[in-house]
């Protein structure tokens, strides 16, 4: 039976025409009447240009020439950098007012130029240029993500917004090592911490060599992927999280939880279930680990068996992987994994300075680019000619020619994040999870709606069947463990966790405090070396309560005191 949000999708699917035919006036991606240009910026990784042509970058590639065409909208590019030089550069133009006309604000950006002035009013453009589809998803969550955009009843910016239920964190290790040791499925911390250690000793993969280890863990004692932060919430500690201790808010990073995982992280590293060097390892040696079979734990997000996963079967024929939500502290308890309370990734806005027009033209960048993430009603007036949009097919030669087209424009620079706003389907993945497992549980393809649901679903059918002459066996195997697996899966288990509610908020997300960007730099720094020499046994068990108070006395209390005010008046 399908879930609420797969029948939203087709509610939609089918209401959407009655609506849209009776609205003359309905126009989201009409090109403007005259050519409008706006300076425009942007972060992208250095690993993208892996995937386009050579020379190719967001200021040239062929989004410039899309958006031309079908909006009549022109970007002049002021420049682009590498992401993690991104926070630092658009900072500097700000600061010297060289401010591009559409702008990427994170929550306290937005709320710095709220405070200056400096952003254009969007609440008409949005309600009478934006895409159905695009206010339907905001309905679906309450309107959540529009009311953090709004200021004194304005709506100041567009945001970008996804279910935040897809960054919980989640278990995944090497079943065919678990089996070949005798170990069953862990249904405690401590199942998995034995597991590491055994992985590390008692040669899983069976070659007679010492050259396997437990769990992967990088030098960042606070990292999410690859890192101890999921292992801390094991036992209800949240080290970067603001939570609720009852009806107060608390630094995630005193909480007695986080003393007990550290401790357990301190056992573990004595015992050789994590690598000695992990002070000097960072996540991308970690994932060669994985890769090379050098590894056998690790936690992640739903996507994660799909990366690096695959590649190490690829690499391994023996490698299989196993997902499951994070344990507890007792067979009958899951592991709680800490979310965001605020969906909201970043604000797309226009700037108070930017040119007449520029707020209609944001609204239909974005119509622009959902319509390339998903299908939207067909008869939507110019809809763009692009493979999301085109109808279903399993005619071999229609499919080859859209996969060649696919693969040109990827060339050509038609890379998913290289648009200077974006937007995001916040469902999309389990939608086309679910619309694909069905598919194939079912054997009814009309369940399916999209070219990406076609393709999970082709992968799918070529896991069960064991196919590997279209896909190779780790994207295969790949998709079914961190996608169409229900209700196994990854996204199958972050939906369990969301309709468990085994979750904790995390529940301050204003701008950041005074006593924050004075003392955050020097707390996280003191805090990092702290938790390292812990877990290497290089300081005392008992000098936690110390690392509190010091904590405390440099800053963090002040810190404290601000979050709570602010908790207060984003709670009402």
């Amino acid at each position: 039976m399908k879930t609420k949000i797969v029948a939203l999708l087709l509610a939609l699917v089918m209401i959407i025409p009655m609506f849209a035919a009776a609205e003359d006036d309905y126009a989201p991606l009409a090109p403007l009447e005259e050519t409008l240009t706006l300076r425009v910026v942007m972060p992208y990784g250095l690993s993208d240009l892996a995937d386009v042509g050579e020379g190719v970058t967001p200021e040239n590639g062929i989004w410039n020439d899309l958006i031309l065409e079908a909006l009549n909208i022109k970007f002049d590019w002021m420049w682009t950098v590498d992401s993690e030089q991104w926070t630092q550069k658009f900072q500097l133009s700000i600061t010297s007012g060289d401010i591009p006309d559409l702008l990427r604000l994170t929550e306290v950006q937005f709320h710095d130029f709220i405070e200056m002035d400096g952003l254009r009013e969007v609440t008409d453009a949005y309600h009478k240029w934006s895409l159905k589809e695009m206010l339907a998803m905001d309905d679906a969550v309450g309107n959540l993500p529009t009311k953090q955009a709004t200021v004194d009843g304005k709506m100041m910016a567009v945001p970008r917004f996804e279910d935040n239920y897809s960054s919980v964190y989640m278990l995944m290790y090497r079943k065919d090592w678990a089996d070949n040791l005798g170990i069953e499925a862990p249904k405690t911390i401590y199942d998995v911490m034995d597991m590491c250690v055994r992985f590390q000793n008692e040669d899983p993969d069976g070659d007679g060599e010492n050259n396997t280890s437990g769990l992967a863990m990088e030098r960042d004692p606070f990292a999410g992927s690859f890192g101890p932060l999921s292992f801390y919430q094991c036992f209800g500690g949240y080290p970067t999280r603001w939570v609720l201790d009852g009806d107060e808010v608390v630094p995630g990073i005193l909480m007695d939880g986080t003393y007990e995982g550290l401790k357990a992280l301190r056992e573990l590293y004595a015992k050789g279930g994590i690598a000695k060097d992990f002070a000097a390892l960072s996540s991308d040696n970690l994932n060669e680990d994985v890769i090379a079979s050098k590894v056998g734990v690790f936690f992640g997000m739903w996507w994660n068996p799909n990366y690096p996963g695959p590649q190490n079967m690829n690499y391994d024929e023996k490698a299989e992987w196993i997902v499951q939500p994070l344990p507890g502290l007792t067979e009958d308890q899951i592991g709680k994994s800490s979310i965001n309370e605020n969906m909201v990734q970043y604000y797309n806005a226009v700037y108070a300075g930017a040119p007449e027009g520029a707020e209609e033209a944001l609204i239909k960048i974005l119509n622009y680019d959902y319509c390339w993430l998903a299908p939207i009603d067909p008869t939507t007036p110019n809809i763009p000619d692009i493979n999301t949009q085109k109808p279903l097919t399993d005619d071999p030669e229609i499919l080859a020619q859209r996969d060649a087209e696919t693969k040109e424009l990827t060339l050509k620079g038609r890379f998913w994040s290289w648009l200077p706003v974006q937007t995001w389907p916040a469902d999309i993945n389990v939608q086309n999870a679910r619309n694909a497992y069905n598919a194939w549980a079912t054997g009814d393809l009309s369940y399916l709606h999209s070219a990406t649901e076609k393709d999970w679903y082709d992968r799918t059918v070529a896991y069960h069947e064991k196919d590997y002459s279209r896909f190779t066996r780790g994207s295969v195997e790949g998709m079914w463990w961190s996608r169409t697996n229900f209700p196994d899966g990854g996204i199958a288990t972050a939906v369990k966790v969301r309709d468990e509610g085994n979750v904790v908020y995390n529940v301050y997300y204003g701008p950041a405090t005074e006593s924050e960007t004075q003392y955050k730099s020097t707390l996280n720094d003191m805090a990092s070396e702290y938790f390292i020499k812990f877990i290497m046994g290089d300081v005392d068990v008992e000098s936690w309560d110390g690392f509190k108070s010091d904590w405390l006395a440099l800053g963090g209390q002040d810190w404290w005191d601000e979050v709570k005010v602010g908790y207060a008046e984003l709670h009402g």
